[in-house]
């Protein structure tokens, strides 16, 4: 009787534990990819979760914090034209605007 008792403790302690993400390393996950929309700005983190950030009213430019995930990392826009749909910005790219600045990535349009 003991033994199932542990047995069921321990289960129910484990089913109470966080599962990291193989990926994530010690819970410093980094920005993979940028999405920027009419709305603001959504991120696909290096650990699977999406990070959004979004725009006041129809800003070019702004900055916030980044909401909805783990990561409440600070992040700035620039240039970015409220109009256009959906926008993927690359890493880096060409440097072209919009810009988008999270945790020392820069994304930039193609």
């Amino acid at each position: 009787m003991r033994l199932a008792r542990a047995a069921l403790l321990c289960l129910t302690i484990s089913a109470c534990t966080p599962v990291i993400a193989p990926n994530a390393r010690n819970g410093q996950a980094t920005p993979d990819r940028a999405l920027v929309y009419p709305v603001g700005l959504t991120l696909l983190m290096s650990d699977g979760t999406l990070c959004v950030g979004h725009r006041p009213t129809r800003a070019q430019d702004w900055t916030g914090q980044l909401s909805g995930c783990p990561h409440p990392l600070p992040y700035q826009v620039q240039g970015s034209d409220p109009t256009i749909p959906r926008l993927e910005l690359r890493r880096g790219g060409a440097g072209t605007a919009p810009l988008v600045t999270v945790a020392g990535q820069i994304f930039s349009a193609p």
